[in-house]
């Protein structure tokens, strides 16, 4: 596929042919608009018609789980034999019911589905992609910080891993944090010459490839400086190597401090949502998850800052289910971990929504 270079749009994926991915957007230089994307929507366009277009190695047993046989799209799998009648009802109500999810909306200019023909992608479909799993000697989700953290945003680091363990119900570790090498190619960053842009194709081959754990599900590094993937473009905010189970992304321009305002608690909750949306969106793509197209969902692609912004944090019952069936996580406890950290870090809005949903699904076992 052609690359095409951007000044002031948001482009489509990028696939090189390689297992990689880009996730390229601009920003316009002479005047301080910025299409921003959800950090790497684009990273789930080249699974919409195959994941093997990005995924070349879905077939190696370390990195797939075992077999299971796909239940119908309107037949819930418990996973568990031992799971009581009780409980059973109680899954197939969270795993079916979207009374809390709004429909996607006929999209408008500037969406991300009005520029990109997404399809949706049932559950068997899903199912028969064999999707990457955690596996036996596979099953961790590692991150690790390049570069400085100031000390506000060092404070990010840890909620940020204990939300993907939370996720996931994968233990996810925070590495120590490494300096980016003194030899990495970088360039003068447009918007302040006294800051360096970091090529990622390096940290991605060079720096984070040969860092994987070999029990690590992917290998996510994540910086505060920012990036870009050749001299053809502006930046971009991260890149991503399916097939190597690495990827680098960038929280710099998630900080309301990037475009000129001043630092403050409430800014510092803005970055940690969208810090937050971006972990959990990524390393859904990770578990092979297509972008949503079906209702607002955290697995939605999206085209500007402000589309991410007023979509939700929550998956929705598409999208839970399969990664529910992936993982095999408790979905009870996941919604209570999820509604006491919403709570702990100030997002009061999506402690009421998370807990609001789970009185509806023990209800529905009464």
């Amino acid at each position: 596929m052609e690359r095409l270079k951007v000044k002031a749009a948001a482009l489509t994926l990028q696939n090189t042919g390689e297992g990689r991915c880009y996730h390229p957007y601009a920003r316009e230089e002479a005047r301080m608009i910025v299409l921003r994307l959800f950090l790497a929507a684009a990273l789930a366009a080249a699974f919409v018609t195959s994941v093997d277009s990005c995924e070349d190695d879905q077939s190696d047993p370390d990195t797939t789980g075992p077999e299971k046989t796909a239940p119908g799209e309107d037949e819930q799998e418990t996973g568990d034999p031992q799971m009581d009648e009780r409980t059973k009802r109680m899954y197939e109500f969270a795993l079916n019911d979207d009374t809390d999810f709004e429909v996607m909306p006929k999209p408008q200019p500037g969406d991300w589905l009005y520029s990109h023909a997404e399809q949706h992608q049932t559950f068997d479909d899903y199912v028969g992609t064999s999707p990457r799993r955690p596996a036996d000697n596979r099953r961790k989700i590692t991150i690790i910080p390049i570069g400085d953290f100031p000390g506000r945003e060092e404070k990010l680091l840890e909620p940020i891993r204990e939300y993907c363990s939370i996720v996931f119900s994968c233990e996810t570790v925070l590495l120590p944090k490494e300096k980016i090498p003194p030899d990495a190619p970088g360039r003068p960053a447009s918007w302040d010459a006294s800051q360096t842009q970091y090529r990622t194709g390096y940290l991605l081959t060079r720096f984070l490839r040969p860092r994987v754990p070999r029990d690590a599900i992917c290998l996510l590094g994540i910086t505060m400086a920012d990036l870009y993937p050749d001299d053809g473009w502006n930046y971009v905010f991260g890149e991503a190597s399916l097939r190597d189970r690495v990827g680098v992304f960038s929280f710099v321009r998630f900080f309301p401090e990037f475009y000129g305002q001043e630092p403050s608690e409430e800014n510092l909750q803005v970055a940690l949502m969208r810090c937050l949306k971006t972990m959990a969106h990524e390393t859904g793509h990770m578990f092979s998850l297509p972008h949503c197209v079906k209702y607002k969902c955290l697995m939605n692609g999206a085209n500007s800052q402000s589309e991410q912004d007023s979509g939700p944090i929550h998956a929705c019952p598409y999208c839970l289910k399969k990664l529910q069936w992936n993982t095999g996580f408790d979905l009870l406890a996941r919604y209570e971990k999820l509604a006491q950290f919403y709570d702990e870090h100030g997002y009061k809005e999506e402690a009421e929504w998370v807990t609001n949903r789970l009185k509806k699904i023990r209800a529905s076992a009464e």
